[in-house]
């Protein structure tokens, strides 16, 4: 191959000898000439040096997809600015490790020792803080545009608008020496409707960073993210990381996609570190996910159902309803790794970490919806009040108590909506009430409750796999839920605990992904003998 050339657009020379002194520079005066120059270009690099209306789409596609042709080709775009290395704020540098975030995930740090996934709010207070060094590079995954990317529960912004509804982060210092924003458009420039002056991507660059970003929409990945922080620990060019960025993207979206602004000729020293990310390998969409992934998007799915049949249920109770929306973001992740895992060919490192993250982040919402539908109970009362006018209750059907061995009837609700669960309610002469079940699961083991001297006594059965369930009193807000041992055993509630004696309903609820599950003992404390029970 022949030398590296900056090829220079009408009114750019005198910038372009200023910046690139020591390399071979070639007047490009429209696009027509440029289309000339590159069909029979031997070039190991390409840079093109314009003003902003001039790094245009047409140009940022046609580099590539020449330096597409050979993967030790570069290419990038210069440009023209009255902002000099010395106006530009300082950093001191990190030179051994990349931080990438991606939008709603734990974050990952690559360095000598390989990959290292740590919380993200730590790696945003790192590279918020002008006083620390800044990493080599950076990756931010997400929804985003010219002028943002989504920053976790943040965004990255030029500007502050009522548009993006979280806290905004106005960049005013050096990030990181390389910055990739990972997400639609976030390199689209001179005919963009976004002004120089509102794009990220040039912010960034003014403060000192090369900017690694999309010229159109792609479907944003996790796999470009991870072979970029690769390339750049191993020394490789930043024209050259590129190239290999548009290689990836022109086997998974049929054609290039990524740019640089900055100097593609740009390396850092390179770490020892073992390479573990090959190229983009898509899988036969009919090939299954891998088990934890399914499981994942099954659970997902199942709570989404739930949930939802809660918050329209309950409709006051403005903690279901966020946490229905924490859950419908969760299910949309868990959706996009088949994806992710049938076209960008996720390893079994990224299935292990996504797998581990999504059981983490369900049994979280699991407990959380639980506890808000306890406080509901201990409130206002019985569930079946709220979920009665929304289903057509069918006959009910006779059987045996469980508990009791008398006559029970099983009553089946239809839910008029298909978003809503079906439920199945209990109804024993003897016992009263005894359980519901919403949605489809196992019915629960049947607990029992005996009195003692000063408490009462409950012996519970071991839960479903991968539930929480509570304990706790209908109409008794003060009374604090119990949580139900994973492991069964007996649990003691002492009388002081209560806040009124007589008669006392308790509820035993169990949420597992697919069902919610209650249990309803009815019992008499005497007042004024706390230990005697009926």
């Amino acid at each position: 191959m022949e030398e590296d050339i900056v090829l220079v657009a009408p009114n750019c020379g005198a910038f372009a000898k200023r910046q690139f002194p020591s390399r071979r520079l070639i007047a490009i005066l429209d696009e027509a000439q440029l289309d000339a120059f590159l069909a029979s270009c031997r070039a190991s690099s390409l840079t093109f040096c314009g003003t902003w209306r001039q790094l245009t789409v047409r140009v940022s596609r046609a580099l590539a997809q020449w330096a597409i042709q050979e993967p030790e080709r570069g290419c990038g775009f210069s440009l023209a600015t009255n902002v000099s290395p010395q106006m530009r704020p300082r950093r001191p540098l990190d030179g051994n490790r990349v931080y990438e975030i991606i939008d709603g995930f734990p974050a990952t740090e690559h360095n000598a020792a390989g990959r290292q996934v740590i919380d993200s709010n730590f790696v945003i207070g790192r590279l918020l803080d002008p006083n620390l060094p800044a990493p080599s590079g950076v990756v931010i995954t997400g929804h985003g545009s010219e002028y943002c990317i989504r920053l976790d529960s943040r965004w990255f912004s030029t500007f502050n608008t009522a548009f993006l509804t979280d806290p905004i982060i106005l960049p005013s210092f050096k990030l990181g020496d390389v910055i990739f924003l990972n997400c639609c458009s976030s390199l689209k420039l001179g005919d963009s409707c976004v002004p120089e002056s509102y794009s990220l991507a040039a912010l960034l660059f003014s403060l000192g960073s090369a900017v690694i970003g999309s010229f159109r929409n792609l479907h944003t990945s996790p796999h470009y993210a991870a072979v970029f922080a690769q390339a750049l620990l191993q020394g490789n060019s930043l024209g050259e990381i590129v190239n290999r960025l548009n290689a990836e993207s022109n086997r998974f979206e049929r054609g290039v996609a990524f740019q640089l602004l900055g100097d593609p000729l740009h390396r850092l020293s390179p770490v020892n570190i073992r390479p573990s990310i090959g190229p983009l390998q898509s899988r036969p969409p009919q090939l299954p996910l891998p088990s934890s992934l399914r499981r994942a998007l099954e659970d997902n799915l199942g709570l989404e159902l739930l949930s939802a049949a809660l918050t329209r249920w309950i409709p006051e109770s403005s903690a279901l309803a966020e946490i229905h929306a924490n859950v419908k973001d969760l299910t949309e992740s868990a959706g996009s790794t088949d994806h992710a895992w049938h076209i960008t060919g996720l390893g079994e490192e990224e299935v292990a970490q996504l797998g581990q993250f999504f059981e983490h982040q369900r049994h979280a919402l699991q407990l959380a919806l639980i506890t808000a539908l306890a406080q509901s109970i201990q409130t206002t009362g019985w569930i079946q009040t709220r979920y009665a006018t929304f289903c057509r209750r069918l006959s009910p059907t006779t059987h045996t108590c469980a508990r009791c061995g008398g006559v029970s009837n099983w009553t089946r609700y239809e839910p008029f909506a298909s978003y809503l669960p079906t439920v199945h309610r209990e109804e024993c002469d003897h016992c009263g009430t005894t359980q519901e079940r919403i949605g489809d699961g196992p019915q629960l083991t049947i607990l029992t409750v005996q009195p003692e001297a000063s408490s009462v006594a409950i012996s519970i059965p071991t839960p479903p796999q991968r539930s929480q369930g509570l304990l706790l009193f209908h109409r008794m807000p003060s009374f604090a839920p119990i949580p139900w041992p994973q492991n069964g055993g007996k649990v003691h509630i002492p009388y002081t605990a209560l806040s009124f004696l007589g008669r006392l309903t308790l509820v035993a609820a169990v949420l597992s992904p697919k069902c919610l599950a209650l249990q309803y003992h009815t019992f008499f404390v005497c007042p004024d003998l706390p230990h005697e029970m009926v």
